[in-house]
């Protein structure tokens, strides 16, 4: 279909009105100037076909103009304007303009476009590592704190990918604690997406400390301590399981003690329910008094009830410092372990040969919380 669209408007009849003494017109007006605006649309812009420069008609009779469209070759029944939202992204439109004097039709013009893609890529994701100086015992995670903007509007989504020391890795989601070693160098890649066009990938880079830990939980407020028995118990206190856990150390009653009589013995503490600490160090010392005191062989053993314990940390010939002037240095003792618990005991099944088991000071520690 052809639609009309006059500059002037025709010429009336009475204008256009000849007689035999006028000469037979033998050519139309010349090709106009044409171009299409916006010069580059974009998917659901509105366009319109514009006469930048009007045709000249040889016998200076009014022209007026017929415009018409085609879509990719095909045509479409559109006048000069082309309503938003008719266009399609990567769609050539075609506009021709004919030029008319009267009956007599010039030289026609056309312009044409292809229709941009409209939908403009969103911006990068906000991101960090978490914690920022992760330890050897700590996992990590890759926190999306902005998913970035997009300028349509679209919902984002925000994919993630890990690398370390540069080479990417097929994991997905927090890191383990497992899968990381002090001096390696942790990278977490992102990116924002619209469905269609992806964001430029920003990164967050942390390298992996030594492993970490709290300072000693034993001693803390509420906690009570309890053993299978101490020497000279119930009668005195000297060597009673709180001393174990007291942070102090002397070469007298600053120990928890008792007779061995082949044993076993267990000294134990209970947090109090809501406590519950998931011990992964700890640190023994050994005897006063004699050598042959110290403990040799334990368990490290937590409990939900105090009833039912479960086995952490197995230790046979320590070897333990004896306890000669009360400044000996304590053995430090890692494993992994992320269950808490209400309940810890030392389970000694054997100690160096002596009639007596003494222990100056248990610690024990969790991991640090990350910052």
């Amino acid at each position: 279909m052809l639609l009309l669209l006059a500059c002037t408007g025709p010429p009336s009849s009475g204008d256009d009105t000849t007689d035999d003494s006028v000469a037979e017109v033998t050519s139309g007006p010349s090709a106009p100037g044409v171009g299409i605006s916006p010069e580059a649309p974009e998917d659901g812009d509105a366009m319109t076909c514009q006469v930048l420069e009007d045709s000249v008609d040889p016998d200076g009779r009014q022209v007026y103009y017929v415009y018409s469209w085609t879509v990719d070759g095909v045509e479409t029944e559109h006048g000069a304007e082309v309503p938003a939202d008719t266009t399609q992204p990567f769609e050539s439109w075609t506009c021709t303009v004919t030029p008319f004097a009267g009956d007599v039709e010039g030289e026609a013009a056309t312009a044409s476009v292809a229709i941009i893609d409209g939908n403009d890529a969103p911006g990068p994701p906000t991101i960090r590592i978490f914690p920022a100086d992760p330890a050897d015992n700590q996992d990590l995670v890759c926190e999306v704190l902005d998913d970035g903007d997009d300028p349509d509007g679209d919902a984002l989504e925000v994919t993630t990918e890990w690398l370390v020391e540069g080479e990417s890795i097929a994991h997905e989601g927090p890191v383990d604690r497992s899968m990381t070693s002090e001096g390696e160098s942790w990278t977490c890649s992102a990116r924002s997406s619209d469905g269609e066009l992806s964001s430029p990938a920003v990164t967050a880079t942390a390298s992996i400390g030594p492993p970490e830990y709290t300072g000693d939980l034993s001693a803390n407020e509420g906690a009570a301590y309890s053993a299978s028995d101490c020497f000279a118990c119930p009668d005195e206190t000297w060597y009673i399981a709180d001393k174990a856990f007291d942070d102090l150390t002397c070469t007298t009653t600053c120990t928890w003690h008792t007779t061995w009589n082949d044993g076993p013995h267990w000294v134990a503490v209970d947090f109090g329910e809501g406590n519950e600490i998931a011990v992964s160090r700890y640190t023994m010392m050994g005897a006063t008094f004699s050598s042959s005191y110290s403990a040799r062989d334990w368990e490290l053993q937590g409990s939900t009830d105090g009833g039912t314990w479960d086995t952490l940390h197995t230790v046979t010939s320590a070897g333990l410092e004896y306890v000669m002037y009360g400044s000996e240095s304590p053995t430090m003792y890692t494993f992994e372990n992320a269950t808490a618990y209400r309940h810890w005991r030392i389970h000694v099944s054997a100690n160096e040969g002596g009639h007596e088991l003494g222990i100056m000071e248990i610690e024990l520690m969790s991991d640090a919380p990350p910052e």
